[in-house]
């Protein structure tokens, strides 16, 4: 690929992370429209056997059933949004048949540690493979968590619904890529759950000396995941619901001994990453500067793995 020369692409699934098709997630949280609002990138190929929506997919794009029947062509971006249990044999034959630059694989990247496993080692010959924990990928975030760690920050709770590794995996895919990895789990659930795949429990994650609760809740009051981070004097909050973070003081109550929080944001508000816009702009600067290769933002299939871990782990507590 010349350096100047957009991004070839090929898009497995277009359900609702494909084609932002029959989900309550935002339209423009969507890999097709992270791609065509982007110049640097050229929608080749689309491949779903179940293909709707296709009044969505520009003329010109080639539309397949299978990945197979696009043997031969090139890409320099692969992505895999199809769901869980198609991972493995997709990668599998990426791996076979195509050599692009980076795959972006959906999360979760497979239903257990051994998927994951193997999954890695298709990719090995892939120069630069990528998970969408598309919050990872803003340099915002990270930065004020990371801001949080390395001054005031005690404890803090994280709230979250339908299952931990479909929605728990968000908050700890920032925190694992912040803290590093947890030096010790709780399961605090009085609920005895049926060993599967996604789950809702209540769980702690220590790192080092820090305790991050999390609480399944039914969304009333938040929307996917929220993440509050508690200081001495301070309190850092991300609400995935508006994909907004916000720093805000914490300042004394009526009652002795206890605080609230400021009205006024001691930082500037800073927005979330409008739907996977970041995760594309990451993935062009590494295929146009090998140099650029920020292992600060992004989330690889080491991180996956880190996540699946203390998932499974926390079940078997």
């Amino acid at each position: 690929m010349y350096k100047n020369s957009p991004i070839r692409t090929c898009l497995i699934g277009f359900g609702s992370a494909g084609g932002g098709l029959n989900s309550i997630i935002r339209n423009s949280t969507s890999h097709i429209n992270s791609i065509l609002s982007n110049k640097e990138f050229q929608l080749v190929a689309v491949v779903d056997p179940a293909l709707t929506g296709a009044e969505k997919i520009p003329k010109g794009v080639v539309t397949v059933d299978f990945l197979q029947e696009v043997q031969g062509t090139y890409f320099d971006l692969i992505v895999v949004a199809t769901p869980t249990t198609t991972h493995l044999a997709i990668c599998k034959l990426i791996s076979e048949q195509f050599k692009p630059k980076v795959v972006l694989i959906e999360k979760p990247v497979g239903k257990n540690l051994k998927e994951i496993a193997e999954i890695q080692e298709y990719c090995k010959g892939t120069p630069l493979t990528l998970v969408n924990y598309n919050r990872n990928y803003d340099p915002n975030i990270l930065k004020e968590i990371i801001q949080m760690r390395d001054s005031n920050f005690l404890k803090g709770t994280v709230y979250y619904s339908n299952g931990a590794i479909n929605n728990a995996s968000h908050a700890l895919a920032l925190l694992i890529a912040a803290f590093g990895k947890p030096t010790r789990l709780y399961n605090i659930s009085n609920i005895v759950e049926t060993y599967s795949v996604n789950f809702d429990l209540d769980f702690i994650v220590k790192f080092d000396n820090r305790l991050i609760n999390f609480f399944a809740l039914k969304e009333s009051n938040y929307s996917i995941f929220r993440i509050e981070l508690y200081g001495d004097d301070r309190c850092w909050i991300y609400d995935s619901a508006f994909e907004l973070a916000t720093i805000r003081l914490k300042e004394e109550d009526i009652v002795k001994d206890k605080f609230r929080l400021s009205s006024e944001i001691l930082l500037p508000k800073i927005t979330g990453n409008n739907g996977f816009t970041k995760v594309y702009q990451h993935i062009s600067k590494a295929i146009r500067d090998e140099s650029y290769r920020s292992y600060e933002l992004g989330a690889g299939l080491d991180l996956a793995q880190s996540i699946h871990q203390v998932i499974d782990q926390v079940q078997k507590i």
